[in-house]
Protein backbone atom coordinates (compact mmCIF):
# COMPACT_ATOMS: atom_id res chain seq x y z
CA UNK A 1 0.00 0.00 0.00
CA UNK A 2 1.32 3.41 -0.99
CA UNK A 3 2.19 5.84 1.70
CA UNK A 4 -0.88 8.60 3.03
CA UNK A 5 -0.67 11.47 4.44
CA UNK A 6 -2.68 12.54 7.55
CA UNK A 7 -4.58 15.98 8.96
CA UNK A 8 -6.30 16.12 11.51
CA UNK A 9 -9.92 17.51 11.35
CA UNK A 10 -11.22 19.65 14.36
CA UNK A 11 -14.59 17.85 16.05
CA UNK A 12 -15.62 20.68 18.82
CA UNK A 13 -14.64 20.49 22.58
CA UNK A 14 -10.98 20.33 21.69
CA UNK A 15 -11.41 16.65 20.18
CA UNK A 16 -9.90 15.83 16.36
CA UNK A 17 -9.64 12.89 14.34
CA UNK A 18 -7.13 11.75 12.26
CA UNK A 19 -7.99 12.05 8.51
CA UNK A 20 -6.18 9.81 6.16
CA UNK A 21 -5.57 10.90 2.51
CA UNK A 22 -3.65 9.75 -0.71
CA UNK A 23 -0.75 11.33 -2.15
CA UNK A 24 -3.08 11.68 -5.15
CA UNK A 25 -5.94 14.00 -3.18
CA UNK A 26 -3.41 15.99 -1.77
CA UNK A 27 -1.27 16.52 -5.09
CA UNK A 28 -4.89 18.06 -6.42
CA UNK A 29 -5.83 19.99 -3.29
CA UNK A 30 -2.33 21.66 -3.27
CA UNK A 31 -2.83 22.11 -7.00
CA UNK A 32 -6.16 24.10 -6.24
CA UNK A 33 -4.94 26.03 -3.10
CA UNK A 34 -2.32 27.36 -5.60
CA UNK A 35 -4.43 27.79 -8.86
CA UNK A 36 -6.64 30.07 -6.18
CA UNK A 37 -3.90 32.20 -4.98
CA UNK A 38 -1.96 32.71 -8.04
CA UNK A 39 -5.75 34.44 -9.92
CA UNK A 40 -5.52 36.51 -6.19
CA UNK A 41 -2.36 37.82 -6.27
CA UNK A 42 -2.35 38.35 -10.59
CA UNK A 43 -3.07 42.11 -10.14
CA UNK A 44 -0.89 42.57 -7.30
CA UNK A 45 2.02 40.72 -9.21
CA UNK A 46 1.53 43.83 -12.25
CA UNK A 47 0.02 41.19 -14.80
CA UNK A 48 -0.26 44.18 -17.68
CA UNK A 49 -4.10 44.43 -18.65
CA UNK A 50 -3.50 44.35 -22.46
CA UNK A 51 -2.75 40.81 -21.62
CA UNK A 52 -5.93 40.17 -20.83
CA UNK A 53 -7.22 41.53 -23.35
CA UNK A 54 -5.37 39.75 -25.83
CA UNK A 55 -6.91 36.95 -24.85
CA UNK A 56 -10.93 37.71 -24.18
CA UNK A 57 -10.34 38.92 -27.93
CA UNK A 58 -8.84 35.33 -28.87
CA UNK A 59 -11.24 33.63 -27.24
CA UNK A 60 -14.07 33.72 -29.58
CA UNK A 61 -15.10 35.90 -32.82
CA UNK A 62 -17.75 36.77 -30.49
CA UNK A 63 -16.15 38.06 -27.77
CA UNK A 64 -13.66 39.28 -30.30
CA UNK A 65 -16.10 41.82 -31.01
CA UNK A 66 -17.65 42.88 -27.87
CA UNK A 67 -14.27 43.73 -26.96
CA UNK A 68 -13.32 45.83 -30.04
CA UNK A 69 -16.73 47.67 -29.06
CA UNK A 70 -15.87 48.14 -25.36
CA UNK A 71 -12.52 49.88 -26.15
CA UNK A 72 -14.34 52.12 -29.21
CA UNK A 73 -16.94 53.08 -26.12
CA UNK A 74 -13.98 53.74 -23.63
CA UNK A 75 -12.09 55.80 -26.34
CA UNK A 76 -8.68 53.38 -26.36
CA UNK A 77 -8.87 53.65 -30.07
CA UNK A 78 -5.50 52.18 -30.66
CA UNK A 79 -6.37 49.07 -28.99
CA UNK A 80 -9.55 49.02 -30.16
CA UNK A 81 -8.37 49.57 -34.11
CA UNK A 82 -6.20 46.33 -32.99
CA UNK A 83 -9.10 43.96 -31.33
CA UNK A 84 -11.04 45.18 -34.91
CA UNK A 85 -8.25 44.14 -36.93
CA UNK A 86 -7.60 40.94 -35.32
CA UNK A 87 -11.41 40.18 -35.19
CA UNK A 88 -11.88 40.70 -39.37
CA UNK A 89 -8.83 38.77 -40.12
CA UNK A 90 -11.36 35.94 -39.14
CA UNK A 91 -14.49 37.20 -40.87
CA UNK A 92 -13.76 39.41 -43.68
CA UNK A 93 -17.43 38.88 -44.98
CA UNK A 94 -18.25 41.52 -42.14
CA UNK A 95 -18.30 44.64 -43.94
CA UNK A 96 -20.37 46.55 -41.41
CA UNK A 97 -17.35 46.16 -38.81
CA UNK A 98 -15.15 47.09 -41.61
CA UNK A 99 -16.40 50.43 -42.06
CA UNK A 100 -16.61 50.79 -38.48
CA UNK A 101 -13.10 49.82 -38.71
CA UNK A 102 -11.88 52.75 -41.17
CA UNK A 103 -14.19 55.24 -39.24
CA UNK A 104 -11.20 54.82 -35.95
CA UNK A 105 -8.60 54.87 -38.74
CA UNK A 106 -9.48 57.85 -39.88
CA UNK A 107 -10.17 59.47 -36.56
CA UNK A 108 -6.93 58.90 -35.58
CA UNK A 109 -5.82 60.26 -39.54
CA UNK A 110 -4.84 57.21 -40.56
CA UNK A 111 -6.17 58.50 -43.76
CA UNK A 112 -4.40 56.83 -46.54
CA UNK A 113 -5.49 53.01 -44.74
CA UNK A 114 -9.13 54.27 -43.94
CA UNK A 115 -9.62 55.44 -47.60
CA UNK A 116 -8.21 51.91 -48.64
CA UNK A 117 -10.52 50.15 -46.34
CA UNK A 118 -13.75 52.16 -47.90
CA UNK A 119 -12.20 51.48 -51.28
CA UNK A 120 -12.40 47.56 -50.70
CA UNK A 121 -15.88 47.68 -49.08
CA UNK A 122 -17.23 50.00 -51.71
CA UNK A 123 -15.40 47.14 -54.51
CA UNK A 124 -17.50 44.72 -52.89
CA UNK A 125 -20.96 47.17 -52.26
CA UNK A 126 -20.63 49.77 -54.88
CA UNK A 127 -24.49 51.02 -53.97
CA UNK A 128 -23.42 51.68 -50.56
CA UNK A 129 -24.22 55.54 -50.15
CA UNK A 130 -23.13 55.31 -46.53
CA UNK A 131 -20.14 54.09 -47.17
CA UNK A 132 -19.28 56.42 -50.41
CA UNK A 133 -20.17 59.54 -48.62
CA UNK A 134 -17.58 58.52 -45.49
CA UNK A 135 -14.86 58.27 -48.09
CA UNK A 136 -15.65 61.84 -49.68
CA UNK A 137 -15.62 63.20 -46.06
CA UNK A 138 -12.13 61.59 -45.96
CA UNK A 139 -10.92 62.97 -49.24
CA UNK A 140 -12.47 66.16 -47.63
CA UNK A 141 -10.40 66.26 -44.64
CA UNK A 142 -7.07 65.36 -46.86
CA UNK A 143 -7.88 68.50 -48.97
CA UNK A 144 -8.77 66.73 -52.32
CA UNK A 145 -11.84 68.57 -52.38
CA UNK A 146 -12.22 67.49 -56.24
CA UNK A 147 -12.34 63.70 -55.43
CA UNK A 148 -14.72 64.39 -52.35
CA UNK A 149 -17.04 66.71 -55.00
CA UNK A 150 -17.26 63.80 -57.40
CA UNK A 151 -18.04 61.39 -54.67
CA UNK A 152 -20.87 63.14 -53.36
CA UNK A 153 -22.29 64.08 -56.59
CA UNK A 154 -22.84 60.03 -57.54
CA UNK A 155 -24.68 59.69 -54.51
CA UNK A 156 -26.88 62.95 -54.97
CA UNK A 157 -27.16 62.05 -58.54
CA UNK A 158 -29.30 58.46 -57.68
CA UNK A 159 -30.20 59.98 -54.42
CA UNK A 160 -31.03 63.80 -54.08
CA UNK A 161 -32.43 64.14 -50.93
CA UNK A 162 -29.35 62.34 -48.81
CA UNK A 163 -28.89 64.46 -45.89
CA UNK A 164 -25.28 63.43 -45.34
CA UNK A 165 -23.96 63.85 -49.19
CA UNK A 166 -25.98 66.95 -49.15
CA UNK A 167 -24.04 68.65 -46.16
CA UNK A 168 -20.72 66.88 -46.91
CA UNK A 169 -21.17 68.66 -50.43
CA UNK A 170 -21.66 72.05 -49.03
CA UNK A 171 -18.54 71.58 -46.07
CA UNK A 172 -16.69 70.61 -49.40
CA UNK A 173 -17.51 73.34 -51.45
CA UNK A 174 -17.18 75.70 -48.45
CA UNK A 175 -13.82 74.76 -47.26
CA UNK A 176 -12.50 75.10 -51.08
CA UNK A 177 -13.57 78.66 -50.97
CA UNK A 178 -16.67 78.05 -53.46
CA UNK A 179 -18.50 80.24 -51.27
CA UNK A 180 -21.21 80.86 -53.82
CA UNK A 181 -21.69 77.20 -54.55
CA UNK A 182 -21.55 76.34 -51.10
CA UNK A 183 -24.70 78.27 -50.33
CA UNK A 184 -26.63 76.98 -53.17
CA UNK A 185 -26.24 73.59 -51.39
CA UNK A 186 -27.15 74.90 -47.94
CA UNK A 187 -29.70 75.97 -48.97
CA UNK A 188 -30.85 73.17 -50.31
CA UNK A 189 -29.88 71.12 -47.40
CA UNK A 190 -31.76 73.76 -44.99
CA UNK A 191 -35.00 72.73 -47.33
CA UNK A 192 -34.61 69.24 -46.24
CA UNK A 193 -33.51 69.60 -42.49
CA UNK A 194 -35.00 73.03 -41.46
CA UNK A 195 -31.78 72.98 -38.76
CA UNK A 196 -30.86 76.00 -37.02
CA UNK A 197 -27.43 75.35 -37.61
CA UNK A 198 -27.53 75.34 -41.37
CA UNK A 199 -28.89 78.92 -41.25
CA UNK A 200 -26.59 79.96 -39.02
CA UNK A 201 -23.87 79.03 -41.94
CA UNK A 202 -26.06 79.99 -44.45
CA UNK A 203 -25.77 83.74 -42.69
CA UNK A 204 -22.55 83.68 -42.33
CA UNK A 205 -21.63 82.59 -45.88
CA UNK A 206 -23.98 85.52 -47.24
CA UNK A 207 -22.83 88.10 -45.30
CA UNK A 208 -19.08 87.46 -46.26
CA UNK A 209 -20.48 87.69 -50.05
CA UNK A 210 -22.24 91.06 -49.16
CA UNK A 211 -18.18 91.97 -47.89
CA UNK A 212 -16.64 91.05 -51.09
CA UNK A 213 -19.22 92.74 -52.76
CA UNK A 214 -18.91 95.42 -51.56
CA UNK A 215 -14.86 95.77 -51.45
CA UNK A 216 -12.99 97.94 -53.73
CA UNK A 217 -11.12 96.45 -56.75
Amino acid sequence: MGRHAAIWIPEGQGCARLLELRPSVVAALAAGILSVLLYLAGPALGEAPERAESDVANSSPAAGLQEANRLKAEGRLDKAVQAYAAYLSMHEEDDETRGVYAGLLARLKRWDEAGAVYQAILTRHPDDFDVTVALARLRAWQALYDVSESLYQTVLHRAPEHVDARRGLADTLWWSGRSAEALEQYRILYRLTHDSEVQARMRLIESGLAVSARAPL
